[in-house]
């Protein structure tokens, strides 16, 4: 700051080097909070696995291959005689899937004839369900009770 006399003021470079200093810790803020809120989700989790069901019955009749679907509480995974056709994926800490009364491998037909089934997705505070009628796969909010 320069003065000269009574005068005192700051001159143009320093005013905007004030300003890009105040915009970057602005700019770190919001995106720190999104990072905070961005965790995966119930709802996230439940429409990727309804995305890989319609990926892999697709798959499976285009290369006219049946596909398989394994699973744990944690994970799930689609083969084809004996080999992924996708990596496993594991769901984000605290969400676990329950498969119901299907039986493994879940067999997922070359001409819309895969078995059907539902899954249900469970977090802390919501769920999902994940219905496969044997040719395509979608995902559903599960009300409040």
């Amino acid at each position: 700051m320069r003065v000269e006399g009574d005068e005192m003021g700051f001159t143009l470079i320093e005013m905007l080097v004030v300003l890009a200093i105040i915009g970057v810790i602005a700019g770190a803020t919001v995106l720190g909070i999104g990072a905070a809120t961005r965790g995966a989700s119930v709802e996230a989790e439940a429409k990727r696995l309804a995305g890989d069901l319609q990926t892999a019955a697709d798959t499976a009749m285009v290369d006219d291959t049946p596909v398989s679907m394994v699973w744990d509480d944690r994970s799930y995974a689609f083969v084809r005689g004996g080999d992924a056709t996708m990596p496993r994926h594991r769901l984000a800490a605290g969400i676990h899937m329950d498969m119901g009364d299907a039986h493994q491998p879940l067999p997922i037909g070359i001409d819309g004839s895969g078995v059907p089934a539902m899954a249900g997705l469970r977090g802390s505070s919501d769920r999902w369900l994940v219905a496969y009628d044997g040719l395509s796969a979608n995902a559903f909010p599960v009300p409040a009770s």
